[in-house]
């Protein structure tokens, strides 16, 4: 009957830290999506400062070449 007991308690214990293990993983879910959402918004961001620093730099060489 010891040994059941043992057994069972055990059992709790480790569903208890798969629990906390579970809870953690969800929180730093949660963070890393926040992250991932920064990105993304830098992304756009650079790509539209490169678009418009790839037409000035258009913009300036057609305004050299056909002076």
């Amino acid at each position: 009957m010891n040994t059941k007991m043992d057994f069972v308690m055990d059992s709790k214990k480790t569903a208890e830290r798969a629990e906390a293990k579970a809870d953690l993983a969800l929180v730093k879910t949660a963070e890393l999506e926040k992250v991932i959402d920064g990105i993304k918004k830098l992304t756009i961001c650079a790509t539209g400062l490169i678009v418009l620093a790839i037409l000035t730099i258009a913009g300036l060489l057609v305004t050299i070449l056909f002076q």
